[in-house]
């Protein structure tokens, strides 16, 4: 992804409440791939389309649930930026864009595995 649309990610997260699940990466980057001038407003109309989606498939007209809460919550890892600054408590925002970079480029690496970890040598 370029820098403009790492940008656009960057600015998404920033907002209140915003998160951006590990399984929707992939999708996340073929959409930049298909429109690589995406603007912050139609990512996140396209993110809040997903999540309603996901909603919808997860629960069945009659409102019961198709998985478990802990079932769905181990598919999808959801971070706010807010929670994103608290791992990097004394850095400024394009500092946490660069190292958040750079995780996400040994995740690709790594061949984008679901179940990968990181792990802190503090």
């Amino acid at each position: 992804m370029s820098e403009s649309q790492q940008e656009v990610i960057f600015d998404f997260l920033q907002s209140d409440d915003a998160f951006i699940p590990v399984s929707m990466a992939a999708p996340i980057k073929t959409l930049f791939r298909g429109n690589p001038g995406l603007d912050l407003e139609e990512l996140q109309r396209v993110i809040n389309q997903w999540t309603e989606a996901s909603k919808a498939v997860s629960k069945p007209e009659n409102g019961a649930d198709t998985e478990s809460e802990a079932e769905l919550e181990g598919e999808n890892t959801e971070v706010s930026f807010k929670d994103l600054q608290s791992y990097f408590k004394d850095e400024i925002p394009d500092e946490i864009r660069d190292k958040v970079q750079s995780l996400f480029i040994k995740w690709q690496e790594a061949g984008s595995p679901e179940n990968f970890e990181i792990k802190s040598k503090a």
